[in-house]
């Protein structure tokens, strides 16, 4: 009869917890991966508002910029004009600028901005524009 050793099985014992905690991470992972994905599908509605919110706003001030002679008219926000620093969608807020970042002696530089956030997403463009004098 064979004598049974206190060391015998502890290979097998590594190899299993070895081979558990391998499982356990890799499930781990994948859940975490998944939690992830689902919150941006969540938040794609959110980020397609911003992003077009954003769009809207920056093609209204070049319209209000290009109509109003290729100058920047800060008076546009005083009276609560659309698009200035509005709500277009609930819990959001949309901001748009016009600036002269500068000028030589034959041209004019401005940027245009648009800025929309809604909920966690926030979305800006810009727009650089030269203006001859």
């Amino acid at each position: 009869m064979k004598k049974i050793n206190k060391t015998d099985g502890q290979v097998m014992m590594i190899v299993v917890l070895v081979l558990s905690g391998i499982i356990i991470g890799a499930t781990a992972i994948s859940g975490l991966m998944t939690v992830r994905q689902t919150r941006q599908t969540a938040d794609a509605g959110n980020s397609s508002k911003s992003v077009f919110a954003a769009d809207a706003g920056l093609e209204w001030r070049m319209y209000k910029f290009i109509k109003d002679n290729y100058q920047c008219k800060d008076e546009l926000c005083r009276d609560g004009g659309l698009f200035c620093d509005q709500r277009p969608f609930d819990n959001s807020i949309l901001t748009t600028t016009c600036n002269l970042v500068n000028q030589d002696s034959s041209h004019y530089y401005y940027t245009i901005s648009s800025s929309a956030t809604f909920k966690d997403s926030s979305y800006t463009f810009y727009k650089d524009m030269t203006i001859p004098k």
